[in-house]
């Protein structure tokens, strides 16, 4: 059941989180932001049977392991 485990935080954080991205900080958050958001989808997907155990490893890692938001300050 879809919203169900975590009432779809992770789209209300998407729809809100409306920013100017300005500058390299703020784009190297937006970045960040958008994997958290997936994560979270992807965490209340499993949790409410919509997706299989663990489908949710690859998006939890991509933001434990964020290295890009240091290519974005550093300017690559």
């Amino acid at each position: 059941m879809p919203g169900g485990s975590m009432s779809n935080v992770w789209f209300d954080i998407e729809t809100n989180m409306e920013f100017a991205k300005t500058n390299p900080e703020r784009r190297a958050f937006w970045n960040h932001m958008q994997k958290v958001i997936r994560a979270l989808r992807d965490l209340e997907l499993v949790d409410s049977g919509d997706l299989p155990p663990n489908s949710e490893i690859t998006a939890l890692l991509d933001v434990l392991y964020d290295f890009h938001s240091q290519d974005i300050l550093e300017g690559a």
